[in-house]
């Protein structure tokens, strides 16, 4: 039997995701599983996903997929390093042979080579390149290998690649070639702001198998509203308009950047004035939406590197379920939890747990129907007779 598995967002699940599954299907084979592992309520851009973690993962087993398994909080929405790792943890803990990912060049040979030549985003800063981010400056070190430009997801996948071989684990990788980006195959970042500015031409652009899900978590309002977005984006602009030492202190702030976040707060006349005024050269608006992201919820840097001390399993299918059943409990170095509520004894657990309920609290607040901070706590998966028709 192989196993093959992928990390992704699905947000929204698109016809891309649609082909990358159809892919790992194929290669799979029918004897085999396929596994996802999904972020759960924030993305790796630290962006909350348009709906629900439970609602996506139905869509990603609708269109193929065996196995999603949450990529938990807060690495879920770390840099590429600490988010690469923990996927591919995860995967390597489910007895996952093979990783496949969408890639601009589908070169998995040449990614390879990138991920032996640098060892990673963080390059030594000459001073003109001073106020330039990591990312710009891994950029400026590929170049210099004479390698053409790569998009977000070769370099996403050069991650995986190096955090791989960095732990010492055993996953082969293979890439799904994207393709371009066209009327008829939008970005995601495309069918998000549709979503959010209410155009429902994106429904024509989901994959047809998954419609009647998004509709259904529209109809019950488990998707996120761009008023109670503002709301969360007010609250936050207010928030840091108050020089709480402890949130001040904690992953990211450092710099002089905490210092930036509490003048500019204060400066600005509104929350759409302080997001626009903390933008610099030095800082990708990811980088800064996970810093006042995780000064909210209290993370710190431990946190981010450190392995999940579980998942959960948001979803199977028949053969998902009977694959996780032949896994013995002892062999596997990341428990599968089948609700959110069985979290271990422990304390690197329970900080685990605490640090999902405070992202859940500032999440449920954003949908359509704003959902009580421990609706997903008691929230079971996704199985073949518990919501598909």
């Amino acid at each position: 039997m192989i196993c093959v598995g992928t990390v992704a967002e699905f947000n929204p699940f698109h016809l891309g995701h649609q082909v990358l599954i159809d892919q790992m299907r194929k290669r799979a084979g029918k004897e085999g599983i396929v596994i996802c592992v999904m972020s759960g309520h924030v993305t790796q851009r630290a962006l909350f996903p348009v709906t629900d973690k439970y609602t996506r993962a139905e869509m990603a087993l609708r269109s193929g997929a065996d196995l999603v398994l949450e990529l938990p909080f807060p690495q879920c929405a770390s840099n590429a390093r600490a988010f690469a790792l923990a996927g591919v943890r995860i995967l390597c803990s489910m007895k996952t042979d093979l990783m496949l990912f969408g890639s601009e060049c589908g070169d998995p040979d040449l990614l390879s080579h990138v991920t032996d030549m640098t060892k990673n985003e963080k390059t030594v800063r000459t001073e003109d390149e001073d106020n330039l981010g990591d990312p710009a400056l891994f950029a400026r070190s590929v170049q210099a290998l004479g390698i053409r430009e790569l998009g977000p997801n070769d370099r996403l996948g050069i991650a995986y690649m190096r955090a791989a071989k960095d732990d010492g684990l055993e996953l082969s990788f293979d890439t799904v070639l994207r393709p371009a980006v066209s009327d008829l195959a939008p970005s995601a970042s495309d069918l998000r702001k549709r979503i959010l500015a209410g155009d429902d031409s994106f429904q024509a652009l989901l994959p047809e198998v998954v419609l009647d899900i998004w509709n259904r978590a529209e109809a019950e309002g488990r998707v996120l509203s761009p008023d109670h977005l503002q709301r969360l984006h007010d609250y936050v602009w207010m928030t840091y308009r108050s020089p709480d030492t402890g949130r001040l202190d904690t992953y990211g702030m450092c710099g002089g950047l905490n210092h930036r976040i509490f003048k500019k707060a204060n400066e600005a006349p509104d929350s759409d004035a302080f997001f626009t005024s903390l933008k610099t050269k030095r800082y990708t608006d990811a980088h800064l939406r996970r810093v006042l992201l995780f000064g909210l919820t209290g993370v710190s840097r431990e946190d981010t590197e450190k392995k999940p001390r579980y998942t959960i399993l948001l979803g199977a299918s028949e053969a998902g379920k009977t694959y996780l059943s032949s896994l013995r409990k002892a062999e596997l170095d990341i428990p599968v939890l089948t609700k959110p509520s069985d979290v271990p004894d422990s304390e690197a657990a329970g900080r685990q747990k605490h640090l999902s309920e405070e992202l859940d609290k500032l999440f449920t607040t954003c949908l359509v129907k704003a959902l009580p901070s421990g609706r997903f706590i008691r929230e079971s998966p996704v199985l073949p007779d518990n919501r598909q028709p």
